[in-house]
């Protein structure tokens, strides 16, 4: 009786500890730019929005192959703000849409190494829409999968199209650059085979795929977004099922303290 007791006291503890709120790190990105004077100028800001603070960051921003990194900041504070402001020089950079890539590297309190991927179209002079469509589906990743992207060209012209995947550093693929051609009316399926190389399970990360091509002087550029989900179905301590063992626990611990107190319940009936 007193140990069936102990047992649902504490299972009671167990489920109260799951529903507490957990700490964690949000980092919110927002990306600024304009040009003038052949001149590239603008900023990336990062907040922090959870409630634990974030370790060694730094900023790094890339725009036609070429980077541009900030300071690491030993500790960013909950609702605290990180600055990077960049410049690049588009003096030989044709007319088009190019794209300007922002990756923030952080540490959690243990050490643990993170980072997260932002994107943002730049526009050199004048843009042309581009005249390809895609569609990529989410990934729920183990260990290794597969991203898969759908292409159409629904212009007149034949293209010769650069795909790129820019992952996170905890996701990585052998190949990140697929050249193709498509002409106008067909439909392609790119497949860029990923890896879990230090992602955490139950994380989710941001991914992206430019779809870039010429036409004349100009250069187009559009990109997809997807989101990789780490997840692993044969761990039955994941927390979204956690509070589910824990309940069926809960429920067995009631019905051995009813049915060992069953005499009890019955004299206290017939008073």
């Amino acid at each position: 009786m007193k140990i069936s007791l102990a047992l649902l006291i504490f299972t009671l503890f167990l489920i109260s500890v799951q529903n507490a709120e957990a700490s964690y790190i949000r980092l919110e990105t927002a990306i600024s730019s304009e040009t003038s004077n052949n001149t590239l100028k603008g900023s990336v800001t990062v907040r922090n929005s959870g409630n634990e603070p974030a370790y060694s960051a730094q900023l790094s921003v890339n725009f036609l192959n070429k980077v541009f990194d900030n300071e690491v900041k030993d500790i960013l504070l909950p609702s605290e703000k990180y600055l990077l402001n960049y410049s690049f020089d588009l003096a030989k950079t044709n007319n088009g849409t190019y794209p300007l890539i922002a990756k923030m590297y952080y540490k959690d309190s243990s050490g643990y190494k993170f980072s997260t991927v932002s994107l943002n179209s730049v526009i050199v002079g004048k843009s042309l829409a581009s005249e390809l469509v895609g569609k990529v589906s989410g990934v729920n990743l183990s260990k290794e999968g597969y991203l898969i992207v759908k292409v159409r060209n629904g212009g007149k012209y034949k293209y010769n199209v650069k795909a790129t995947l820019v992952l996170p550093q905890e996701i990585s693929s052998e190949k990140t650059i697929e050249d193709f051609s498509i002409n106008s009316n067909e439909e392609k399926e790119l497949k860029f085979k990923i890896k879990n190389f230090s992602a955490l399970r139950d994380s989710s990360y941001a991914a992206y795929i430019l779809l870039e091509y010429d036409k004349g002087l100009d250069h187009i550029m559009d990109y997809l977004s997807t989101t990789i989900k780490i997840v692993d179905f044969e761990d039955y301590s994941k927390p979204d099922k956690l509070p589910i063992f824990l309940i069926i626990i809960l429920l067995l611990l009631l019905v051995l303290f009813f049915y060992k107190s069953r005499d009890r319940i019955k004299k206290v009936l017939r008073m």
